[in-house]
């Protein structure tokens, strides 16, 4: 952890206070959130937990920007959201923010190591620093045996573990992911969240993941269920004594 994010530990890095996000207007206005609130500290790993519908994904993108909200606010590391442009959201995600979807986003024509390189060279590091950042990455996931490979001699879930390798390597100062393990049996599961998780913890990367795996929710520090556009607090004792 660097000595800045050690500086920060405890710190809050999300503050969402009564956020609601309608779509539609007029009679046909549908509420997709409800008024949530959500604080993740620094250092935290967050699980957000709720079936489909329950306003998941709308709630991520409102947290970095993706999309705004109706009404409320959102202040992720320090920055009111609300007071940027749609040009300076862009530029604020790219210094801070690393986001990882079901779908994997890989260039099919780069290896799995030229992938996860690609953001590093976007932020403009060094080669040897990119090299370092790229092999440790593909190591955490489990990764260091393909790193030549590119995504058609991958599985599924190998490419899934090079897209979240690149998040990691990015060192961003909030991770999210929404259902990134969507598609992985459980046992895949279970190691990816498992070396995911730990790689977030030893570089002080804050962290919150959609999911609807209970083994993925026992092994975040924090669970928040979403019901019905609406943030319910849920501590890890419960959910690892429901797994």
């Amino acid at each position: 952890m660097t000595a800045d994010r050690l500086a920060m530990h405890g710190q809050s890095v999300i503050d969402a206070s009564e956020l609601r996000r309608d779509y539609g207007d007029g009679d046909r206005v549908v509420p997709a959130l409800r008024g949530a609130n959500v604080q993740v500290r620094h250092g935290e790993i967050v699980a957000l937990s709720g079936p489909s519908g329950s306003g998941k994904t709308t709630l991520l993108n409102c947290l970095v920007g993706l999309d705004s909200p109706t009404s409320g606010e959102v202040c992720v590391l320090g920055q009111n959201l609300l007071d940027l442009s749609y040009e300076e959201r862009v530029d604020w995600r790219r210094e801070h923010v690393a986001i990882v979807f079901q779908t994997t986003g890989l260039l099919r024509h780069l290896s799995a190591a030229e992938n996860v390189d690609i953001v590093l060279r976007i932020r403009g590091l060094s080669r040897s620093e990119r090299n370092g950042r790229v092999a440790q990455a593909l190591a955490d996931l489990g990764l260091a045996d393909f790193s030549a490979h590119r995504p058609g001699e991958l599985s599924g879930g190998q490419q899934q573990r090079v897209s979240l390798a690149r998040a990691i390597a990015a060192r961003p100062a909030l991770l999210i992911a929404d259902e990134p393990t969507g598609q992985l049996d459980s046992e895949t599961t279970s190691m990816v969240t498992a070396r995911l998780y730990d790689a977030a913890r030893h570089h002080g990367i804050t962290m919150v993941m959609a999911t609807h795996d209970r083994a993925v929710e026992s092994m975040a520090d924090r669970v928040v269920r979403m019901v019905d556009g609406v943030a319910h607090e849920s501590n890890v004792s419960s959910a690892r004594a429901e797994t």
